[in-house]
């Protein structure tokens, strides 16, 4: 090729090169400036928190805590669905009062959830919530007593989930007809945790209040009988006791004679220490402190079947035993066994035992995940001391 042609070449290479770059230049200013224009316009639709605002949902009232946490059917009763309208309609409206929004953004707000969401959301938090309750594994001994519960955190935990996505779509409708919808940052922050989280938590407690009271009033007569027949400590003591009976004849003279009659009196007794069904009991509930209170009588014997039998016994030359002095004998030995089964240990037996079953019996309450109860027995005083 010749110098001219090569000459040429290079012209146009850095003829095409400076075309390119021109190009390219212009493309970058471009983009840079349509992003520059995007991230303007996103701040200028930002709407900012507002300052010293107070949030906060209002715990539930018994009726709306029972519209909340009763599942007796497979679709949702009028009240469970006016509960959850009701809670999204105050979640819109704490959070409107969040963010420096106008009141007409807020009804925008509410127009648009309660226009296309409302029957939806009610309808699909309760058809989840019947699923899961019918398919948990009741622990056993609660099918009476964990029936709000249960339920309180499943729908906590189905706020926790779906609560800002509702909310987002609520904002997001009433904006459909600006030209520039409003960006609230945060906004799942301030409805998951500063909003659902607290009045999700309140649910749990008043509705975990709410099953250990029925528990406890249901279930009292079942429980006194089962302290009574299952906290019994039984031991079979022997015993033996020796009664000399005394007289004098010519008392204060200097004849004065004596003379005995003794009788030897053994036996087995079987000792049973427990409580009894009349005996008093008081339970009691204590939500603000998560306490359920046993009180308790002292174990007391119970019964206690003896069978005495006379070992030995002699009358004297003018002393002689009646049947009434055999009986203080036996009454005697019986009074003995019993005082041998407190030395031993067996009324404290039967009142360790009572504290386990009230501790089972109350199980299913302490165990609950998140309940936070927990059982005390304590014992009435009583005029025997047995530390």
């Amino acid at each position: 090729m010749s110098r001219w042609g090569t000459a040429g070449l290079v012209v146009g290479a850095a003829v095409v090169s400076l075309a390119l770059g021109v190009w390219v230049g212009h493309r970058q200013g471009y983009t840079l400036g349509v992003r520059d224009a995007h991230d303007e316009g996103i701040a200028r639709r930002t709407v900012p928190r507002r300052p010293g605002a107070e949030l906060g949902l209002i715990p539930p009232a018994d009726a709306e805590l029972a519209a909340l946490t009763e599942l007796p059917h497979a679709t949702p009763p009028p009240a469970f669905r006016a509960a959850i309208d009701a809670l999204y309609t105050e979640l819109i409206a704490q959070t409107a009062r969040a963010y420096t929004t106008t009141p007409s953004q807020e009804a925008a707000a509410q127009s648009g959830y309660a226009a296309v969401l409302a029957e939806r959301t009610g309808s699909d938090h309760y058809a989840r919530l019947w699923r899961w309750h019918q398919g948990r594994h009741r622990v056993p001994g609660t099918a009476l007593a964990l029936v709000h519960h249960p339920v309180a955190v499943d729908l906590h935990l189905l706020l926790r989930d779906e609560a800002c996505a509702v909310v987002q779509e609520a904002w997001a409708l009433s904006a459909a007809s600006l030209p520039e919808a409003p960006v609230l940052r945060g906004l799942c922050t301030v409805v998951t945790k500063e909003l659902v989280g607290p009045w999700g938590e309140a649910l749990e407690a008043l509705a975990l209040d709410t099953d250990v009271q029925a528990a406890v009033s249901e279930a009292h007569t079942r429980h006194t009988r089962a302290i009574t027949e299952l906290s019994t400590a039984e031991a079979q003591i022997d015993g033996v006791v020796r009664h000399d009976f005394e007289s004098t004849v010519f008392a204060g003279w200097p004849i004065e004679a004596r003379d005995r009659a003794v009788i030897e009196v053994r036996g087995t007794g079987t000792v049973k220490a427990g409580f009894a069904l009349h005996d008093a009991f008081e339970i009691a509930v204590l939500p603000e402190e998560d306490l359920v209170l046993v009180v308790l009588p002292r174990a007391r014997i119970v019964s206690n079947s003896l069978v005495p039998q006379i070992a030995h016994e002699s009358d004297g030359w003018w002393t002689k035993l009646t049947t009434e002095q055999r009986n203080q004998a036996i009454e005697a030995l019986r009074e003995e066994v019993e005082a041998q089964a407190h030395r031993d240990g067996l009324l404290t037996q039967a009142e360790e035992r009572a504290v386990a079953v009230v501790a089972d019996l109350y199980a299913p309450l302490t165990w609950l995940p998140g309940g936070g109860y927990r059982v005390e027995v304590r014992f009435a005083p009583s005029g025997l001391d047995r530390e």
